[in-house]
């Protein structure tokens, strides 16, 4: 439980640290973070966040059970936020200090 906390709080200062940045700026450096990612895991993230699909339309269209899909977006959004953290949250800290 605690590393769950903690990737939280991850999410949670990163999210704040872009919430900085113009929309449009936001969501390049996202996709480029996310295409750092392993394809399968960089095209759930895509899926759900950009083009808006639920649950239920990733898990037919990845043939994958909901609940299997949700680990699989947790686990990917826990690594997007480390890259995020290391690529993008220095950039913004730099210019916003």
């Amino acid at each position: 439980m605690p590393l769950e906390n903690s990737t939280a709080q991850k999410l949670h200062c990163v999210d704040n640290a872009l919430e900085k940045m113009q929309q449009t700026e936001r969501t390049l450096a996202i996709k480029e973070c996310i295409a750092l990612l392993p394809a399968d895991e960089s095209a759930l993230l895509t899926l759900f966040y950009f083009d808006e699909l639920s649950l239920k339309e990733i898990a037919k269209i990845t043939a994958t059970s909901v609940n299997n899909l949700k680990v699989k977006l947790f686990r990917s959004r826990k690594k997007l936020a480390a890259i995020i953290e290391a690529k993008v949250a220095p950039e913004i800290i730099n210019i916003y200090e």
